[in-house]
């Protein structure tokens, strides 16, 4: 009798479950930071997925990856020593990773909260976001789009690159912004009829 109850509580979370995958070709995964206290210089990764979980119209899982060795900050001495030992360490740590623990709604504040892996280090963040309703496409596709930002301090992921400026100044801040806007797409089973 209790496997057919928890049987019939689990079919509501089966029959609505969605999952939802990045349309990469729809999204931004950036990042800004200041260079010698005058200005911020922006990047962004080209290779990068992840997948996103909801139950109803609640999200309850998302996780990511981003591919180091695409990052483009439009300058390829600076890329090439940002993949660097100095920064990132691209060949030792290829991957940053994102996976969420819960999902935690606050009036209309959405947040992700979950562990954020860079260079190798893993810690927990509170990563605030904004959802966009869904919408349906002309094929009958789902799709919606997430908007995040989050301030991290790059030494907290070791990433210790300290050189200074004649001033006393950072020549790059410990601070910095990761920039989010993901468009998310329902997956669809391709399965032959």
């Amino acid at each position: 009798m209790i496997n057919v109850c928890f049987i019939l509580m689990m079919i509501p979370i089966i029959l609505f479950s969605k999952v939802f995958e990045i349309d990469s070709t729809h999204s931004y995964v950036g990042f800004k930071v200041k260079y010698m206290m005058l200005s911020n210089v922006r990047g962004n990764f080209s290779d990068f997925s992840g997948r996103l979980e909801m139950v109803g119209d609640e999200i309850t899982k998302i996780k990511g990856q981003v591919q180091v060795d695409s990052i483009s900050t439009n300058n390829k001495k600076r890329d090439k020593h940002l993949k660097s030992p100095d920064f990132f360490n691209a060949e030792t740590y290829p991957e940053m990773r994102f996976n969420s623990k819960k999902v935690v709604k606050n009036g209309d504040q959405l947040s992700m909260v979950g562990q954020l892996t860079i260079h190798g280090i893993s810690k927990d963040v509170v990563f605030p976001f904004e959802k966009t309703p869904v919408y349906i496409g002309n094929k009958g596709t789902a799709r919606f789009g997430v908007e995040a930002q989050l301030k991290i301090n790059r030494k907290d992921y070791g990433i210790l690159y300290s050189k200074k400026m004649d001033n006393g100044g950072l020549v790059v801040d410990d601070y910095v912004t990761i920039i989010l806007n993901i468009q998310f797409i329902e997956e669809v089973d391709n399965v032959d009829s």
